[in-house]
């Protein structure tokens, strides 16, 4: 009899145990998924108050340097001259023109393809027929082309106003040297420059984006916060803001300069008046000149 008492005490306290144990988890977790409900409504404004500061916190950009301006040549400040192109290739003979049209043919065909990986066109319509007469056609061939005085005035007076000028082209290293020895008060204007060296990609890859990015801050010192790029192929424009978002593209119509260079304009003029409103630069999108 006294045995089966204790029994029954001892099955009633262990009941009490487990109940009192798991009253205590359904406090705690109950306490955990139910979040606090601020006491009042001044609470509740400034909850939001903070959230708004900690989403949307600017700072003074106004007085940060000039974004930086980077030209294509071909096409901007430069246009082709055919006959330059016509009487090189008819020097040459007509073994070495059709070898050259064949591969320049192939290379606005890889290009058209959206194949990345691409030399300069120089390299490429050089191939292995380098130190002779058909390199020395090339050459003169790719440099088919002399400046636009209207686009000249344009940097010139960008030159003045402070802004940093860079080209930034697919164009190979001797082409770009005969067109620089031909017209060197020209491009004493830029800064930098940004070409296809031997054996590098052209505009077609990221890499030649992430080599601009690296000549100019080399160049400047620091990391530019904005860069214009002004560019007569959309699909460079395009690329060169998936790249980097700093990258504000200009697309520039070469039928149309001068309506080009005032959309140019207007862009800088819009990145200033963001900077007064400590706006960010990346609200210029991409810019076609009709």
């Amino acid at each position: 009899m006294f045995k089966n008492k204790f029994k029954i005490k001892k099955i009633l306290i262990l009941k009490l145990c487990l109940l009192s144990s798991s009253s205590c988890y359904y406090q705690v977790n109950l306490s955990k998924s139910k979040p606090q409900k601020p006491s009042s409504q001044q609470s509740q404004r400034q909850i939001k108050k903070s959230i708004h500061k900690a989403k949307y916190h600017t700072h003074d950009r106004s007085n940060e340097p000039l974004p930086v301006l980077v030209f294509d040549i071909h096409g901007t400040f430069m246009y082709q001259q055919n006959n330059i192109a016509i009487s090189a290739l008819l020097k040459a003979g007509p073994v070495n023109m059709l070898r050259f049209l064949r591969r320049y043919h192939r290379y606005k065909k890889a290009r058209d393809q959206n194949v990345t990986e691409l030399v300069s066109v120089e390299q490429w319509v050089t191939g292995r027929n380098t130190g002779g007469s058909y390199e020395a056609m090339v050459q003169k061939a790719m440099s088919c082309y002399l400046p636009i005085p209207s686009a000249v005035l344009h940097l010139q007076q960008l030159k003045l106003d402070g802004y940093k000028l860079f080209i930034f082209s697919n164009i190979g290293e001797k082409s770009y040297n005969y067109l620089v020895n031909k017209f060197p008060e020209l491009f004493k204007l830029f800064d930098g420059v940004i070409i296809t060296p031997h054996g590098a990609t052209a505009k077609t890859s990221p890499n030649a984006y992430y080599r601009c990015l690296k000549t100019i801050t080399e160049t400047l010192g620091y990391d530019p916060a904005s860069i214009v790029l002004f560019d007569d192929y959309e699909k460079n424009c395009t690329m060169a803001r998936q790249i980097d978002k700093r990258f504000i593209p200009v697309l520039c119509n070469r039928r149309n300069i001068e309506d080009s260079y005032k959309s140019l304009l207007g862009t800088l003029a819009r990145i200033q008046e963001n900077r007064k409103n400590n706006l960010n630069d990346t609200v210029c999108t991409l810019s076609i000149a009709n």
